[in-house]
C-alpha cells in the first residue's frame, strides 16, 4: 500500500524528540557560506522536511514492487525455508528430499550476465573520440586515463553488479564519484652526516623512509541497491536526468561518518549523531529484500552490537536557493544533501560538476520509456518458474509417499506392535484367536497411483518456454540439444546468431541508457578534478599514433599525462553490445585469401585491419601486441600508382636513389 506523508505521523514525532536532544549539544561547526545549519535551526529543519518528503514520495511508488522482487530473490535462492511438516521429515531422516527450487532462473541469469561480461568488460570499457582534429590526441589520452581508472577502481565489478540488478529487478543504478585515497609509500633516503674535517656532507648509505602519498586519484562506481534507490516517480527509470531529484539510502555507522567528515571540507555535523539514535524511522522499511531468507543468514546491512549504526539518505535535488534560505539565486540549481538518522544534515552544497547532471547512471534492458519500475526479464518468466518448482516438488512428495507402505490392517487379527516395528524386516504374529484361519484378510497393501508421473516429462517444456522468452536458448548456455533429426551446421549457426541478436538488442539499449551517461561523467570528472600527473600505458590500437606523436623510443611504453592534456572536446563512443562470432570466421578467411590474391582489391581494402578482425573473431584480444615497432610498414599500391609517385619524386627504389 503506498505511503502518504503525514506531518503529524510517527516519523515527525520521532524527529521532534531527536531535535530536542540535539538542541543541548554544540560542537561549534563553521558552515559553508555562513549559513546556519546547526541541528534545530530554521534552515536545517527546512532541509530535513524537504528531503524526507521526497523520500516518502519515491518510496510510495517503489515499494509496490518489493514483494515481486522478493519472489524473484526466492527463485534465485540457495536456501529454502521449510514448513513444520517438512522439518519433521528432515528431522526423521535428513537424507529425504523435500521442497526444491529448480535453478532455471539462475541459469537464465547466468547466461545473460555471461553475454554482458563478454560484450562490455573488455578494456577499454569506455571509448572516446575527439570532436575536432585538434582534440584527437587528447581524446586518446583520455581513453587511456579512464582505462587506468577502471582497472584501479575495479569498475568492471560494479558494472557487472549493475547488469545483474537490471536483469533481476528491471533496472540497475550506479553512482560515479571522484575519490582521493591517501596513504604511505616507501622512498629511498640518503643517510650521512656533516663533517667539519671535510667541510661537507659525508654519505654513509641509503635507507627506506615512509612518507605520506596519494595512492589513487580518480573515479569509482558505487552500486545502488534497487531496494534502497529513490528516484523521482515522475521520470522514466532509464532517464534520471528528467526528474527533479534522485537519491538512495546507505546503512553505515557513526565512526565511518566521522572519518569521512575528518577528511572532507564539505561534510559537517557528524558528531551530533552520537547524541541520537541514528537509525532512520523513514528508511528502515526500505530493506525489504529477500536476501536474508535466500541464504539463511543475515545480510551485511543488518545492525550489530559492536558499532553505532547510522542510516544516511543521499539526495541530489533541483532547488531554488532563495526559497530554501541557501542563497539569493531565484533560479533552479542542483544541490547535494546528506541526511543522517532523519534529523541531522551532514552535507548541503551545490553540485558544482561541469556536466550539470545528476551523477547517476541507470540501465534497464526491459524499460518501456515511461515506467518508474519496469518489469524485469526474470519477472516475466517468474510464473513459469513457480509452476516448474511445483511440478518437481509435488513429484517428490508423491514419491516419498509411495515408497512408504500404505497398509490396511484388521487390528483384531494382527499384533499391531509387530507391524509397527519394521527394523530389519517384519515378523508379524497373528493374534491367538486368528490362528489357523490364514492371512488373506489380515493385512493388505493399498494401491498407490502416481499421478505426478508426467511431471518430469512436462518440465522440459516449461524450461524451453523460459529460454525462448529470455533469449537464452540451449546454444548460448553451452548445451548441445539432442533431437531425433540431425541439425546442420548452417541451421545451428543461424539459431545461435538469432539468439545473439536478441541479447545484442539489450546491449545496445543499455549503451544508449546508462553506459553513455557514465562514460561522459567519468571523463568530465577527470577533466574537472584531476590534479596530478598520471602515467598511462601506451598499448593497443593507439600505440603507433602516440609513439609518433610523442617520439617515444623503442621499449618505452608509458607516457605521462598532465591534467592539461585532457582539456579537449570529446564524444563517448558507444559499444554496440556485440561479441565476436567465430562461426563466420571461415568465411572471412576465404574473403581474405581472395583480397590478397587481387591487386585491385588490395589497393581498395585495408588488409591488415581485415586480418585483425579475423583474429578477434577467433578469440584474440591482444592483436596489436604482435605489430612490429620501429619499422616502416609495407604498403601495396597498383603499378600505375607506383609509377606516378616515382615520377613525382615521392618514392625511390630500395637500395638507392632514383
Amino acid at each position: 500500500m503506498p505511503l502518504v506523508y503525514d506531518p503529524t505521523g510517527r516519523s515527525n514525532n520521532i524527529l521532534q524528540i531527536k531535535s530536542k536532544n540535539l538542541s543541548e549539544a554544540n560542537y561549534g561547526y563553521r558552515y559553508p557560506k555562513g549559513i546556519n545549519l546547526k541541528p534545530g535551526s530554521e534552515t536545517h529543519n527546512r532541509i530535513i522536511s524537504m528531503v524526507n518528503q521526497r523520500v516518502l514520495d519515491s518510496y510510495s511508488h517503489m515499494s509496490t514492487r518489493h514483494k515481486t522482487w522478493k519472489a524473484i530473490d526466492k527463485n534465485l535462492t540457495a536456501y529454502v525455508a521449510l514448513d513444520d511438516r517438512e522439518k519433521a521429515v528432515k528431522d526423521y531422516d535428513s537424507r529425504r528430499p523435500v521442497r526444491v527450487i529448480v535453478p532455471q532462473s539462475y541459469a537464465t541469469l547466468e547466461t545473460l550476465l555471461a553475454y554482458w561480461v563478454t560484450a562490455y568488460l573488455d578494456n577499454p570499457i569506455f571509448r572516446y573520440e575527439g570532436r575536432g582534429p585538434e582534440d584527437e590526441v587528447g581524446s586518446i589520452l583520455m581513453e587511456l586515463a579512464i582505462a587506468y581508472q577502471t582497472q584501479m577502481a575495479k569498475m568492471g565489478l560494479s558494472l557487472y553488479y549493475q547488469a545483474r540488478d537490471a536483469y533481476t529487478y528491471g533496472f540497475g543504478a550506479s553512482h560515479p564519484r571522484w575519490i582521493r585515497k591517501t596513504g604511505y609509500r616507501r622512498v629511498e633516503e640518503e643517510q650521512g652526516f656533516f663533517s667539519q674535517l671535510f667541510q661537507g656532507w659525508r654519505k654513509v648509505g641509503n635507507m627506506k623512509k615512509r612518507v605520506p602519498a596519494l595512492l589513487y586519484e580518480g573515479n569509482e562506481l558505487m552500486n545502488i541497491d534497487p531496494y534502497c534507490y529513490l528516484p523521482d516517480p515522475g521520470a522514466p527509470i532509464d532517464n534520471p536526468q528528467a526528474g527533479a531529484f534522485v537519491g538512495w539510502v546507505r546503512r553505515t555507522n557513526v565512526m565511518t561518518l566521522l572519518s569521512e567528515e575528518q577528511n572532507s571540507d564539505t561534510h559537517f555535523n557528524a558528531q551530533y549523531l552520537q547524541h541520537v539514535d541514528a537509525r532512520s524511522s523513514l528508511v528502515e522499511r526500505l530493506d525489504m529484500s529477500g536476501r536474508e531468507a535466500r541464504f539463511g543468514t543475515t545480510t551485511g546491512i543488518d545492525y550489530t552490537t559492536t558499532s553505532v549504526p547510522a542510516d544516511v539518505v543521499y539526495m541530489y535535488i533541483n532547488i531554488i536557493p532563495r526559497d530554501m534560505g541557501l542563497g539569493s539565486s531565484p533560479y533552479p540549481e542542483k544541490w547535494y544533501f546528506e541526511i543522517g538518522g532523519d534529523c541531522v544534515v551532514l552535507a548541503a552544497a551545490p553540485e558544482n560538476l561541469d556536466h550539470c547532471m545528476f551523477p547517476v547512471g541507470v540501465i534497464s534492458p526491459s524499460a518501456d520509456g515511461y515506467s518508474t519500475a519496469p518489469v524485469s526479464k526474470l519477472e516475466v518468466v517468474s510464473g513459469l518458474q513457480e509452476v516448474l518448482d511445483f511440478l518437481y516438488t509435488s513429484h517428490i512428495k508423491n514419491v516419498r509417499k509411495a515408497i512408504n507402505d500404505v497398509l490396511i490392517v484388521d487390528p483384531k487379527l494382527v499384533n499391531m506392535k509387530d507391524l509397527k516395528d519394521n527394523d530389519g524386516g517384519w515378523l508379524v504374529r497373528l493374534r491367538r484367536s486368528a490362528w489357523g484361519r490364514g492371512i488373506d484378510n489380515a493385512v493388505q497393501q493399498l494401491k498407490v497411483t502416481d499421478i505426478t508421473a508426467q511431471h518430469l516429462s512436462e518440465a522440459p517444456l516449461l524450461i524451453d518456454f523460459i529460454n525462448r522468452m529470455t533469449g537464452t536458448v540451449d546454444a548460448l548456455q553451452g548445451v548441445q540439444r539432442r533431437s531425433g533429426e540431425r541439425v546442420s551446421a548452417t541451421e545451428a549457426s543461424d539459431t545461435r546468431q538469432g539468439a545473439l541478436s536478441r541479447l545484442m538488442k539489450d546491449g545496445r539499449i543499455c549503451s544508449l541508457q546508462g553506459m553513455q551517461d557514465l562514460g561522459y561523467m567519468l571523463a568530465s570528472h577527470t577533466q574537472q578534478l584531476m590534479s596530478e600527473e598520471l602515467y598511462v600505458k601506451v598499448v593497443g590500437e593507439w600505440e603507433a599514433r602516440l609513439r609518433t606523436e610523442f617520439n617515444l623510443p623503442p621499449g618505452v611504453n608509458r607516457y605521462p599525462v598532465n591534467p592539461m592534456d585532457l582539456l579537449v572536446g570529446f564524444d563517448v563512443v558507444m559499444k554496440d553490445g556485440t561479441i565476436p562470432d567465430s562461426s563466420t570466421a571461415k568465411d572471412w578467411v576465404q574473403l581474405y585469401g581472395m583480397i590478397t590474391a587481387q591487386q585491385e582489391l588490395i589497393g581498395t581494402y585495408d588488409v591488415p585491419r581485415i586480418f585483425m578482425h579475423i583474429a578477434r573473431m577467433l578469440g584474440a584480444k591482444n592483436v596489436h601486441e604482435f605489430i612490429r615497432q620501429g619499422q616502416v610498414q609495407p604498403q601495396v599500391m597498383p603499378d600505375q600508382a607506383v609509377q606516378d609517385q616515382a615520377a613525382a619524386g615521392n618514392i625511390i627504389p630500395i637500395g638507392g636513389a632514383a
